[in-house]
Order: C-alpha cells, then structure tokens, then sequence
C-alpha cells in the first residue's frame, strides 16, 4: 500500500518537473549608463525607456540612469531630454548589467525675425463727448443748485 502511495505521488510530479523544465526563467536585465552632452558635459533630467514598455529612468545629476527590464534580444532604446534631439538608439538586451554611453546633441532651432513698429494713434469721438455748462449743472438733479 505504501509502494502504491509512492507511485502516485511520483507521476503527480512528473508534470511538476516538465513544466519547470521547459519553462523559460524570466531574468530582469539591467540597464545602466550615462548621459552626456555634444561637449561631454554630463546631463541632468533626460528620459531613457525602452519603447512600447514602461521599463526607462531619468539621470541623475551626474548624468547616470539606471533601470531594470524583462524584456530581451533587439530592443529600441529612447533618449529625450528638452533643448536635445530625441536619440533613437536600437540594442541588443542578452546580458545584465547592460552599460552605455548616450550622448545627446543640441536642438538647434532658427527664429525667424520680428519686426516692431511703433505709431501713435487717437481714440474717441468728439461727437459722442457730453459738454455740459454751468446752467446744465445747476438744474441737474442732486446738484448742490437744488
């Protein structure tokens, strides 16, 4: 009876065992690195993700980031900060730590020029002006002439 208690649990295991076999392990990734300016300053405040996922960070003051993901194999790594162009960079995530170097470039915009003109102009009409005289005032009621 025992044996046959033993053989029961062992085929309930069985199954246990070729789930865990053939199911892939979901290992996190991490991604680290550095952001730096077009003069190699570092940089404060740029957005780093990994697009169409929620995994990215935001560097610190000394330009470096880190973050974990799930996600492996070609990714599209995104860098956006304002006053720099949007880096689209495409990765290969097969290790962890995954280290890189972001460097952003300034957005040059051009401002068109303005021109200011200055002119004097007059408001009003004479015609719509009430001019009243002393007799006006006197028989106007709640003057002091009451």
């Amino acid at each position: 009876m025992m044996k046959r208690q033993a053989n029961k649990i062992i085929l309930l295991l069985i199954p246990v065992q070729l789930y865990f076999a053939f199911t892939p392990i979901n290992a996190q990734i991490t991604v680290t690195g550095i952001t730096v300016s077009s003069k190699g300053d570092t940089l404060a405040g740029v957005n780093i993700y990994i697009k169409g996922t929620m995994d990215g960070s935001t560097s610190n003051q000394n330009g470096i980031f880190s973050f974990k993901t799930d996600v492996s194999g070609n990714q599209t790594l995104i860098a956006s900060m304002v006053g720099m162009e949007t880096i689209n960079k495409s990765v290969l995530l097969e290790k962890s730590p995954f280290h890189l170097e972001i460097k952003m470039v300034e957005l040059v915009n051009e401002l068109n020029a303005v021109t200011i003109t200055a002119g004097n102009f007059e408001t009003g009409d004479i015609k719509k002006a009430a001019v009243l005289n002393s007799l006006d005032i006197a028989t106007t009621a709640g003057a002091t002439a009451d």
